[in-house]
């Protein structure tokens, strides 16, 4: 082999790894780039999964310390109340319990009744319609008779089925 040919040889192979060895950085630094990225992806998520998480860490945190101090208020008022009535027992001034079963009828009976809600209404027999009355069909009662409702005059008869006065059932 010629001098010269080993000189073209050794000037390719030259310029061949100066080509690889531009092409390599670029290649390193475009991976090194990708690499970065894919990991400011899965940071981000990262931060946002654990920001989400202490979020709904807090509120349940909030939520249980009312629930706490709420008993905790409940729980002192009825001991508040225990207490009261066991220094009127010592004092005499308690105030007596019935001893019968009628107790709860008894409170029922003194309690406000101007609180309460009205009460819904009664189903009546048909045979008590009137004719000036609207009266709506509710169903049967145990010996199967029609069994009706007296209705307000903004209320809808909501089986759209009314009673007449001899109690038969109007569709």
């Amino acid at each position: 082999m010629e001098q010269s040919t080993l000189y073209v040889i050794i000037i390719t192979i030259l310029i061949l790894l100066l080509i690889l060895s531009i092409l390599g950085t670029d290649m390193l630094i475009s991976l090194s780039n990708w690499i970065i990225n894919a990991i400011r992806v899965i940071l981000d998520f990262i931060i946002a999964f654990l920001g989400s998480l202490s979020k709904n860490l807090g509120e349940l945190i909030i939520g249980t310390g009312d629930v706490v101090s709420d008993t905790s208020i409940f729980g002192i008022k009825i001991i508040d109340g225990i207490i009261e009535d066991v220094g009127n027992l010592f004092k005499g001034q308690a105030t007596p319990v019935a001893s019968d079963t009628n107790h709860l009828d008894i409170v029922i009976h003194n309690h406000d009744h101007n609180n309460l809600t009205p009460p819904l209404p009664v189903p009546e027999p048909a045979n008590v319609n009137k004719d000036h009355e609207k009266w709506c069909y509710v169903g049967t009662d145990a010996s199967g008779n029609n069994t009706c409702v007296k209705l307000q005059s903004n209320q809808k008869c909501m089986s759209d089925k009314y009673c007449s006065s001899n109690g038969t059932v109007i569709n």
